[in-house]
């Protein structure tokens, strides 16, 4: 896997995120709706660290190891793991389980999304070549 396929694939999975979202704008008549779109952006930040320190690891050790199939299983999993990594320095506990609770959905749902990309980059790099 080289940089630019991560650059690419990246891009990609934030391309199907915007392009959900701006289809829920659309769908939603609520004047607060605009509110889930500037959460996405503060969400963007953590969801590219956990890709490029996370996904990406994961995804190379299963492709090198001929495991196509597990990496669908282990990415989005990893990306439900992730949130609890942070336990230990968490202060507050109660706090911290309901934050864990909200966001290990979102990183399988962001994990699966960097699965989704793998073969549609090969799709549009066979394309383009």
């Amino acid at each position: 896997m080289t940089a630019g396929e991560v650059v690419a694939r990246l891009l990609l999975q934030i391309f199907f995120v915007v392009i959900m979202l701006s289809i829920l704008l659309i769908v939603s008549r609520s004047p607060d709706a605009g509110v889930i779109f500037g959460l996405a952006i503060i969400l963007a930040i953590p969801g590219i660290i956990v890709t490029l320190v996370l996904y990406v690891p994961i995804e190379a050790a299963c492709l090198r190891r001929q495991w196509r199939g597990l990496s669908w299983v282990l990415v989005p999993l990893g990306g439900v793991v992730a949130p609890w990594l942070l336990f230990p320095f968490s202060g507050n506990t109660n706090n911290f389980l309901a934050g864990v609770l909200g966001l290990s959905p979102l990183g399988a749902f962001w994990g699966l999304f960097w699965i989704i990309t793998r073969p549609i980059y090969s799709r549009l790099k066979s394309l383009f070549e």
